[in-house]
């Protein structure tokens, strides 16, 4: 996954770019913290505070920067039996070592004088200097006040290394060391945050003592928050101001023009007629209304992104320095800025504002199209492309027809000759349901691109290395034409229809085959890192936190169980020795083995398969499980868990007796009980699908919900529909088979039908939950609930890359003629030795 700080650099508003939160600067600042913390523990000395005159140590003295840290510690001088003991001034380096106490500490001076309070640091004859008396270990504590013995005689000076490797240092007041009360440093720092925790109870809040916050001895990274809230806060009330005055002029200018030009539309008049000026001052109120719009959205982006940026490097600072700060922190930050940048409500009151005085004044009151108006959908083709993706377009259409006429036309015309073998057609299906997996996915990508669902941001890719919808589809169009090619390839060569290549040959075209798809999931290595990155975590569910990610591709995996059996009998059949036993004779080729080793291997249909199938629904209710750890919520990961346990008992009992797919007449009764809850299952999935993951079936807002991305709202309500049609699209297994249609088995063409109608349903899926989730943060993935807009206009592309899509165009199509001359002089050369 990304860094957000390189989601904050590829989000960011160019212009504004100065006034964002410096999160660099606050993840160095982490480190210094975090070094000087260290440097501390190292230089610890042994210590023991015998004399502290408590009337002048105040918080102050507990809240110096870490500047102030000693660089070398104090040296002790050398004890005289005549002479008080020996004294450190604690005014000058040592107090460093004192702000280092838990912030707890320094919120007030009861905190800091354990066991007296401020009355009796003032009583009369306390001492007004700061001393410290500097005792060995060893020997024994000795008090100031009791006219003991001086220290004995090894407590000289010591040197910077015997300073150093001494075990601890002890800097605890004097009541506590003569009462023995608390035993260690830690008990003592444990005191004086309870001390801090009861006094934050009594109603002390954060707000009403900054100092408490910024004062401590962290204070060179807390104080640097509160700078940059501030700076961020400024700009955005600046921002905001500006942008309330620009609407109510907007509104008065509205409100002045002739009613009768209210609605008028540009584009329906022609460009060279002479229009109005209350025309023009019209269309040009809709420009400024669009310019406003778009810059208020920029804004409310600026707000989310500033504000995950503090909730980030909080909890990046609680990690490491290994307490628990960031709650405080943020609970001063939102008791400050929750209703300004933080939450925003002006802003939000202003956007809706404008999309109902546009709506009102230029769409007739509807603002579903006058929030598609306001926010121009991006352009994310130029000619070029175009025209290159329309070339690419052509030919898949030309190889499929082609195909499907070798494949199906002429089985049926000559059914001895042509029959595909089933080895072959089950490798060809397979890598066939990744290629319109693949179409599926660069439409899921064109629909949120284009409705401005930043789907870029809730995965967390890296926006560098992320392909563009244009791209997809060209990389789409490749791989396709490279796989209808390669399945055009080996019937020509099995029929022995190309001229001097034996028919045996065909054997390594399902092998080129499997080689391309293998380096296209390998290369580049850099964009599909992400992908085998997701998948593996998604296989060590129980050891990783789970992210919305992380369950998107464990629910896509529950869709592709098919072509996930069909790619393992792949491996099994290169690599068990059917790969040559199917091209020993010339039966074989035409009709596939009799006795196959991975169709009656014990191993691959009893063991392999099941494995398949309920591994991803086994790994979906372990993600949920972890959620329930997580969170500790029980509704809705337990019950969620439920649906998969339930669903993959009811795939299992179907997987393993194949006799549950067919009903007839005399079905016994368990069947019957087998069917009824699949047909229960189905039911509930569908359900879960619609009312939990779409958000949809709100009774208040006619079965839709209250906010929705894509203008059409008639989408939701057809994709309700087609998702349980294609739910109940398993009911096609129950219809009596016929053994061969077309020359391929039926159960190749039912495995086929069943296999894509569900990655359809999972595209259609995937598309509205990604933007349930843009909108709703609903199983709480996300620790702040906003996500910003993406309201780019356009992907705008330099020249050079431009010139790049020209010449590629031109390449493309000296490459396909080149191709199509070659096949017809070879057709002409070849054609008197027919």
């Amino acid at each position: 996954m990304v860094q957000f700080g390189t989601k904050l650099h590829t989000n960011k508003v160019a212009k504004w770019a100065e006034h964002y939160v410096d999160y660099s600067e606050l993840k160095r600042l982490i480190k210094v913290v975090v070094k000087r913390l260290e440097e501390l523990n190292k230089r610890s000395v042994n210590l023991s505070i015998h004399t502290l005159d408590e009337d002048t140590f105040t918080k102050d003295d507990m809240a110096l920067p870490s500047s102030r840290w000693p660089k070398t510690p104090p040296s002790i001088p050398e004890a005289n039996p005549s002479s008080d003991p020996p004294v450190l001034d604690i005014s000058s380096e040592t107090q460093g070592l004192l702000a280092n106490s838990d912030p707890a500490a320094n919120s007030s001076e009861e905190n800091i004088v354990a066991g007296k309070s401020a009355a009796d640091a003032d009583e009369p004859g306390s001492s007004t200097s700061r001393k410290l008396t500097l005792l060995d270990t060893n020997a024994n504590v000795i008090d100031q006040n009791d006219g003991s013995k001086p220290g004995t005689p090894h407590e000289k000076t010591r040197s910077r290394r015997a300073w150093t490797s001494e075990e601890s240092a002890l800097l605890m007041p004097e009541k506590a060391l003569r009462g023995k009360r608390y035993g260690s440093t830690r008990k003592f720092s444990s005191h004086l945050r309870s001390l801090s925790n009861e006094e934050t109870k009594e109603g002390q809040g954060v707000a009403q003592q900054p100092g408490f916050l910024f004062d401590s001895s962290e204070n060179i990274f807390v104080s640097k928050v509160k700078e940059e809230a501030d700076r961020v806060n400024r700009f955005y009330e600046s921002k905001l101001q500006e942008f309330q005055s620009n609407h109510k002029t907007l509104v008065l200018e509205v409100l002045n023009q002739p009613e009768g030009h209210m609605n008028f539309d540009m584009e329906d008049e022609d460009e060279e007629t002479a229009m109005s000026q209350a025309a023009l001052s019209s269309d040009s109120v809709k420009r400024v209304f669009r310019d406003l719009y778009r810059e208020c959205n920029l804004l409310q982006n600026f707000a989310i992104l500033n504000y995950t940026a503090f909730v980030k490097i909080l909890k990046k600072y609680d990690k490491a320095i290994g307490r628990k700060r960031s709650k405080r922190i943020m609970r001063f930050l939102n008791e400050r800025y929750e209703d300004k940048f933080i939450k925003a409500p002006v802003l939000h009151t202003l956007i809706e504002s404008i999309e109902s005085d546009y709506a009102h004044h230029y769409c007739h009151g509807d603002v579903t199209v006058a929030r598609s108006e306001l926010l121009l959908k991006q352009e994310i083709v130029d000619d070029w492309e175009m025209l290159h993706i329309g070339l690419r377009m052509g030919m898949i259409i030309v190889l499929t027809l082609w195909v499907i006429w070798d494949v199906a036309i002429d089985a049926w015309l000559k059914p001895d000759e042509a029959q595909l073998p089933p080895e072959i057609s089950r490798i060809f299906r397979g890598f066939g349901f990744f290629v319109i997996g693949l179409w599926l996915w660069s439409t899921c990508v064109y629909v949120w691109t284009t409705e401005r669902v930043h789907y870029i941001y809730l995965f967390e890719f890296d926006p560098r290395r992320t392909l563009l919808p244009t791209e997809m589809v060209s990389k789409a169009c490749m791989v396709t034409m490279t796989y209808l090619f390669l399945f055009l390839m080996y019937i020509k060569i099995a029929r022995g229809e190309i001229y001097n290549v034996p028919p045996t040959m065909s054997k390594y075209v399902p092998l080129a085959l499997f080689a391309y798809m293998f380096l296209l999931l390998i290369f580049p290595v850099e964009q599909n890192a992400t992908l085998l990155n997701a998948i593996l975590r998604t296989v060590l569910a129980p050891s990783q936190k789970v992210t919305f990610f992380y369950s998107f591709v464990g629910d896509v995996l529950t869709s592709l169980t098919k072509p996930l059996v069909d790619i393992g009998y792949t491996l099994c059949f290169f690599f068990s020795g059917d790969w040559h036993r199917l091209y020993d004779t010339e039966d074989s080729m035409r009709n596939g083995l009799a006795h196959g080793s991975c169709e009656s291997s014990f191993v691959f249909a009893r063991i392999f398969t099941p494995i398949i199938i309920a591994a991803p629904l086994i790994l979906r209710m372990i993600q949920n499980m972890r959620r329930y750890y997580d969170t500790g919520t029980r509704f809705p990961h337990l019950l969620n868990a439920f649906k998969y346990a339930f669903s993959n008992v009811i795939v299992l009992l179907g997987a393993l007796h194949p006799s549950f797919n067919t009903v007839t007449k005399n079905t016994p009764w368990y069947k019957s009980l087998w069917v009824a809850a699949f047909v229960l299952s189905t039911c509930f999935t569908y359900f879960w699908d619609v009312y939990f993951d779409w958000g949809l079936c709100r009774r208040e807002f006619n079965g839709l919900r209250e906010h929705t991305m894509i203008p059409d709202r008639r989408y939701y309500y057809i994709a309700m529909v087609l998702d349980l049609v294609l739910r109940f699209a398993w009911c096609f297994t129950l219809i009596p088979q016929i053994n061969v249609i077309f020359g391929i088995s039926n159960q190749a063409y039912t495995t086929f039908f069943l296999g894509t109608t569900e990655l359809v349903r999972r595209a259609l899926w995937s598309i509205i939950r990604v933007e349930y989730e843009h909108q709703y943060n609903n199983l709480d993935y996300r620790r702040v609930d906003l996500v910003p807009l993406d309201i780019r206009t356009g992907i705008i592309k330099s020249r050079s890359q431009r010139q790049n899509a020209r010449l590629s165009v031109y390449v493309e199509l000296a490459s396909f003629g080149a191709i199509v001359l070659a096949f017809c002089i070879i057709a002409v050369e070849t054609s008197g030795d027919a």
